[in-house]
């Protein structure tokens, strides 16, 4: 009998038959695999002596099993219906073949726009550069910068080596422009940095050192060559703040503008510093001496007589000074109620026949007594008036 409806007396499948099957006959349900007899015992079959093993798989007979909507002769699933069709070669073929095509299209489409997109980046990179390289050569630096490494150094493309080398001689003619440029800028602003932590290191040892208060007193002498201590009177001596702010410098400097050397010399080396930055009043006095003293090979005669008759540095001290005193005939001199801080003691002595400068530096760092004495060792100038030290 042709499609011969089964059920699977196991599972309760239902299915059907393409070839007859005989009622007596052993069939195996493809859904749960169990064995059972055609029309006949509806219970799974039980292997026992009782009944013959089947011989081969031959005498069972094949069966195609449905779900109910299939039983009753329904349409396939839209699902089935794709698997016949991806089991089908032609279809395969059919549909796979111009999917390809269509991503190959869409690639090229992709690939002639960004080549379209990069040519014209390189061509505007190219041109900008040329433009700014001689009103803004860093700019123009920077584009040719960008212009490499968007071409590849080297380049993949045979077409723009050319331009990749043109790019290269033009970048390594703007950096010995610019590279001076960014040197001086990196050093002003390391010079920046450093002058603005040594600005917060003097204001906190400022406030710091506020609160102290100190008397200094000292002995001014000098030792002869025959070993006799002499002490120095009448010598003038004073205490002027180590650092003067560059807003305050134009008055400390106003005697040199008679001076043009010496102007010439503290504008030169002070005018371009910031407002509030620090100057170190020695090397004020260091630019001072270096001027009064004349060029090198002035005889020592003729350089005491300058230093004796200058008149600049005696004004800068006389408008820096915070105290002055001058030592008794026994070389003494005191200064009272000092603020806490740090000093320069100055002082200048002439003889007959010598010179000698203090120009001392000195922190009041506790309240108390300090003791700063001025002799021949600790003297920043010793100047005899003859060569042979006369």
């Amino acid at each position: 009998m042709a499609n011969q409806a089964l059920s699977c007396p196991h599972c309760g499948r239902t299915g059907t038959s393409s070839l007859p099957i005989e009622v007596g006959r052993a069939v195996r349900c493809p859904g749960c695999g169990t064995k059972f007899i055609a029309g006949g015992n509806t219970s799974p079959i039980i292997p026992t002596n009782v009944f013959k093993p089947i011989r081969s798989s031959e005498d069972e007979a094949p069966l195609r099993l449905t779900n109910d909507s299939a039983s009753r002769g329904s349409k396939s699933s839209p699902v089935e219906i794709g698997l016949r069709h991806l089991k089908n070669p032609i279809m395969l073929i059919g549909g796979v073949f111009p999917a390809i095509v269509l991503i190959g299209f869409l690639g090229y489409l992709w690939y002639e726009t960004t080549t379209k997109a990069r040519a014209d980046t390189v061509r505007t990179l190219k041109i900008e550069a040329d433009r700014l390289s001689a009103l803004r050569p860093e700019e123009a630096l920077e584009k040719y910068e960008q212009l490499v490494l968007l071409i590849g150094n080297p380049s993949r493309l045979e077409e723009e080596q050319s331009l990749l080398a043109v790019t290269l001689s033009s970048r390594a003619k703007l950096l010995e422009v610019v590279q001076p440029i960014r040197d001086r800028r990196k050093a002003e602003s390391d010079e920046a940095v450093r002058l603005a932590t040594l600005k917060a290191k003097s204001m906190a040892d400022a406030a710091r050192l506020e609160c102290y208060r100190a008397n200094i007193s000292g002995i001014a002498w000098v030792d002869t060559k025959a070993g006799t201590f002499n002490g120095l009177r009448g010598v003038k001596v004073s205490l002027i703040r180590r650092e003067s702010p560059r807003s305050e410098l134009g008055y400390l400097l106003e005697p040199l503008q008679k001076n043009r050397t010496v102007g010439s010399i503290a504008t030169r080396n002070y005018d371009h510093l910031p407002p509030d930055q620090p100057i170190d009043v020695k090397g004020l006095w260091s630019l001072i001496r270096l001027d009064t003293m004349g060029p090198t090979g002035t005889p020592n005669d003729e350089r005491y007589q300058l230093l004796r008759d200058d008149a600049v540095w005696p004004i800068v001290v006389r408008r820096a000074a915070i105290a002055t005193t001058e030592t008794g005939i026994d070389g003494k001199f005191s200064m009272e109620k000092i603020k806490g801080g740090r000093y320069y003691v100055v002082a200048e002595y002439f003889t007959e026949h010598a010179f000698i400068e203090w120009i001392l530096d000195i922190s009041v760092e506790k309240s108390g007594i300090m003791t700063v004495n001025l002799h021949n060792k600790n003297a920043d100038m010793i100047l005899n008036k003859s060569d042979d030290g006369g």
